[in-house]
């Protein structure tokens, strides 16, 4: 009996070693989860249905997702990630995930530096909306945003200083002309830019010498789509105001934590140059604010 006992906690003893997550199941290699709180009498997600669930997950000091907001996600198997799982659960479960700095980076298009090897993430699902209900109502919802878009950018350019004139789908004013080369996919250039809401909110700034974004066109996923489509158009030192519509920069999901709204419509001063700007950063304050061009 005592052999028995000993051999029974020497096994549980090895499994926990083995099991770098005890009490969670590997949905794939990066995603292990934990059902909180399961409800047996409610629906679960046919394909093609949207999720409505509500998640909180923090990176380092920042939090990427608040239980305040609702998110909608396809139950979709095409593709590995969470939306390829959401048919194991039910309108009502509390689910818990670890997630790898790799998944971490792949589910959420996150593109910044993470200092964890991996991450925990809290979700409940709230509901589920059928696709073409949801399609719908989205296109209902787009068209709306549009309208209310344009108004926004006509009233921007009447007051503005500058004169802008569209460009691929954009709205440009060419402050700079910059050095008579354009740029190229076999050169790599420091992109600086302040990016504002259209209220003048500053949402970013690399200005500072050392603060720019390493780039060449073609790369994917550095940058929002209408910053690609400007600067592969750009010559060297150009500088140019640039009004990106939505659906060029976050679209209608907008930033984690308000830090841009969904079907938010974006300003950006933009320079790009082919070695470190090493007067520092222009001023952001001035109406006439100019780029310092690199010596």
């Amino acid at each position: 009996m005592n052999r028995l006992f000993w051999i029974i906690i020497f096994c549980g003893l090895i499994a926990s070693c083995t099991d770098p997550y005890p009490g969670f199941t590997q949905l794939e290699p990066g995603v292990h989860f934990k059902v909180r709180y399961f409800t047996e009498d409610t629906i679960s997600p046919e394909l093609g249905d949207m999720v409505k669930l509500t998640m909180k997950m923090d990176l380092d000091s920042t939090r990427l997702f608040s239980p305040e907001r609702t998110l909608i996600l396809p139950f979709d198997t095409t593709g590995g990630s969470l939306q390829a799982h959401l048919g194991r659960f039910n309108v009502g479960d509390s689910l818990s995930f670890i997630l790898s700095q790799a998944h971490v980076k792949k589910e959420f298009s996150f593109n910044g530096v993470l200092l964890d090897e991996q991450y925990n993430c809290e979700m409940k699902i709230v509901g589920l909306i059928k696709r073409s209900d949801w399609e719908r109502d989205q296109a209902i919802e787009l068209a709306m945003h549009e309208e209310i878009q344009q108004v926004q950018i006509d009233e921007y350019i009447a007051n503005s200083e500058s004169e802008f004139e569209e460009f691929k789908g954009m709205y440009v004013s060419r402050l700079y002309p910059g050095d008579s080369v354009a740029v190229s996919a076999d050169v790599p250039l420091y992109v600086y830019f302040v990016s504002r809401m259209l209220d003048g909110r500053v949402i970013d700034m690399r200005v500072m010498p050392d603060d720019f974004i390493s780039y060449q066109v073609g790369m994917k996923g550095q940058l929002i789509q209408g910053l690609e489509r400007m600067i592969g158009t750009m010559n060297i030192n150009e500088e140019v105001e640039l009004i990106v519509p939505f659906d060029l920069a976050f679209g209608s999901r907008g930033v984690p934590n308000d830090i841009v709204p969904p079907y938010t419509p974006l300003h950006y001063r933009l320079k790009v140059s082919d070695k470190r700007n090493t007067q520092g950063p222009f001023d952001v304050t001035a109406k006439e604010d100019t780029m310092a061009l690199p010596s």
